[in-house]
C-alpha cells in the first residue's frame, strides 16, 4: 500500500519501491489517466473486473512501466486515456477466480471489508 492516503499519482508502493497506479475497469472502452499526476507513478497496473457464471474475477490486463504505457495513450479534451482494445487479452487467457487469491492484507471502509 502507499504509505499515506491519498498519495498523489499512485496508489500502491510495492517492495521494490515503484510507486503504482492502479486502475479497473469492468466494460468501458477506455481508462483515464491524470496527466498532471501520472509522471509521481513509476509502473501502471490495469486490473478487468469480470463476472462470470455470476462470479466475480480480475484479471490482469496489463502491468507496465509509465514508459511503455505512454505511447499507448491517447490525449482528449486535456485528459489522457488508454483504449481498452489496445489491452484486451488474448482468448486463452483466463481470469482469476477470487476465491484462488490469497489475502494479505485487509482493511475496513464503512462497512466493507477490503
Amino acid at each position: 500500500m502507499a504509505v499515506a492516503v491519498n498519495q498523489v499519482g499512485y496508489d500502491v508502493v510495492s517492495a521494490e519501491g515503484d510507486k503504482i497506479s492502479v486502475k479497473t475497469f469492468t466494460s468501458s472502452t477506455k481508462v483515464d489517466f491524470n496527466p498532471s499526476t501520472l509522471h509521481h507513478a513509476t509502473r501502471v497496473m490495469v486490473l478487468q473486473i469480470l463476472i462470470e457464471e455470476g462470479e466475480p474475477s480480475i484479471r490482469e490486463a496489463l502491468d507496465c512501466s509509465i514508459e511503455e504505457l505512454r505511447p499507448l495513450l491517447r490525449n482528449a479534451a486535456g485528459g489522457l486515456y488508454l483504449p481498452v482494445n489496445r489491452i484486451r487479452a488474448a482468448p486463452e487467457e483466463l481470469p482469476v477466480n477470487l476465491a484462488e487469491l490469497q489475502i494479505t492484507d485487509s482493511a475496513m471502509w464503512r462497512n466493507l471489508q477490503i
